[in-house]
């Protein structure tokens, strides 16, 4: 049970803080033009695989996972997905519109872009994975209001700012 706390739950919830802290961290650094986008990303992404790359080695030493077929294909076209989304995230933040209240639910919709990489690469979601990416999207959705909908128009408010 230990094992299953330090190797599986303790690195999630850890993530979670992080990836939360992130967010403030990116506003902040790039609100006020401390540095530049492509500083942050490449400290950040830096940071990342280092924090990833000791904790593989703390885990599993110098070996390599037996890996499915395509694997590799699917981390370069992943990672090549990401590198791009992440560049431009940070640059919504660095603009004085992109408040984290604003650009945060918007991220919540990746899960329908990973959906999209994953069926091109030939992998199909189940209906419980489809189900999940739907009510992601509907939660994103409802975060975008600015305000209670009170006539049946204002519910595609979000759609007019997007």
């Amino acid at each position: 049970m230990i094992a299953f706390w330090t190797k599986i739950i303790f690195p999630i919830l850890l993530g979670c803080v992080c990836i939360t802290g992130i967010f403030v961290l990116k506003r902040v650094m790039l609100k006020d033009k401390k540095i530049s986008t492509l500083q942050f990303c490449i400290g950040a992404f830096g940071t990342a695989t280092g924090l990833f790359g000791a904790l593989y080695l703390m885990l599993w030493g110098f070996s390599m996972p037996e890996v499915l077929p395509g694997f590799w294909t699917a981390v370069l076209c992943g990672s090549a997905a990401n590198i791009v989304i992440q560049f431009l995230n940070a640059k919504a933040a660095s603009i004085d519109q992109g408040e984290v209240s604003l650009t945060a639910p918007l991220q919540a919709m990746t899960p329908g872009l990973i959906t999209i990489l994953a069926i091109t690469l030939g992998e199909f979601p189940g209906p419980l994975g489809v189900l999940g990416v739907f009510l992601m999207m509907c939660g994103s959705y409802v975060l975008l209001w600015v305000k209670t909908p009170e006539y049946w128009y204002e519910y595609f408010g979000p759609l007019e700012r997007l």
